[in-house]
């Protein structure tokens, strides 16, 4: 097993996989989790963060829309497919929408 050159970008909940593409890319694959949505009241800080497929390179990070049973650990045929329609990521999962109100803080008199 050879090291990765780079660290998984987001919050793994599984261990990473080393993938090589078609085209000799290199891939960390791994579920990661996603923020709860917020709801009213306490039910968003009780729910379980939701799931994503991730596939990180040196250069991008792609997320799949299906996270198949097993994945991270799958045959490299069924991770191409997952990886050809991954969809790229921009920014942070984690980072908050634009709009969104900033805690308030003192008032200027």
């Amino acid at each position: 097993m050879q090291p990765v050159p780079f660290a998984p970008r987001g919050v793994p909940l599984t261990e990473s996989v080393w993938f090589t593409d078609r085209d000799g890319g290199h891939w960390l694959v791994y579920v990661e989790a996603l923020p709860a949505a917020r709801g009213a009241g306490f039910w968003h800080r009780t729910r379980m963060p939701g799931r994503a497929l991730r596939f990180d390179s040196a250069h991008e990070s792609r997320a799949s829309p299906s996270r198949p049973a097993g994945a991270p650990y799958l045959p490299d045929e069924q991770l191409q497919e997952l990886l050809d329609h991954a969809q790229p990521m921009t920014g942070s999962l984690y980072a908050k929408p634009r709009g969104a109100s900033q805690p308030a803080g003192p008032r200027p008199s």
